[in-house]
């Protein structure tokens, strides 16, 4: 019983830093494709080409 007591006190908290990590990746990938597609994507005029 012990080592079920021991799992169940430091199981949740190794998915939590897990879980955080994972979200933290998926934003940091997200940004990055977001970047890479919107670089040198928009126009300093108002409509969109230079007149």
């Amino acid at each position: 019983m012990a080592s079920s007591t021991a799992v169940r006190v430091v199981a949740p908290p190794i998915a939590l830093v897990m879980a955080a990590g994972a979200a933290i990746r998926v934003h940091r990938i997200g940004d990055s494709g977001a970047r890479a597609t919107w670089r040198d994507r928009f126009s300093t005029s108002a409509y969109g080409a230079e007149r």
